[in-house]
């Protein structure tokens, strides 16, 4: 807990912003907080603001899947999707490894769930497989 309050007043009193809140597609850095609310990201056809309040719902809504055991794929990639539009780094997911962004974004565009998009994919993998014999 120490740590933790060292660490939180340091960031507190620094002046140079936190290595996660970087962005890769604009530039936030010295922008003021109320300039900065107001800039329009077109992927997710809100602003700043409203995006951020959404990435930190996400983040919650994710850690209590975890902790209820619910799945909670569609859920990281959702904060994946948020942190790719506002230009920040992505965050690994256990849930999303050896999956293909690219792929998540055009079935999400046709309304299927994460897990869908896995399911499907298994399935195509064993259906390519058919020819191998077990014997």
């Amino acid at each position: 807990m120490q740590l933790w309050l060292t660490d939180y007043e340091r960031s507190r009193h620094s002046k140079q912003p936190s290595g996660s809140w970087i962005s890769s597609r604009y530039d936030i850095q010295g922008m003021h907080w109320q300039e900065l609310q107001q800039l329009y990201l077109p992927e997710l056809n809100m602003r700043w603001g409203p995006a951020v309040s959404a990435l930190k719902k996400l983040w919650k809504s994710y850690k209590i899947a975890g902790r209820t055991g619910e799945p909670r794929s569609d859920l990281a990639w959702k904060i994946n999707r948020v942190q790719v539009a506002m230009g920040l780094e992505k965050s690994e997911f256990p849930e999303l490894e050896g999956m293909d962004y690219d792929d998540f974004e055009e079935d999400q565009d046709q309304g299927q769930s994460a897990e869908e998009i896995q399911l499907r994919r298994e399935e195509s993998e064993a259906d390519d497989d058919w020819w191998i014999s077990d014997g």
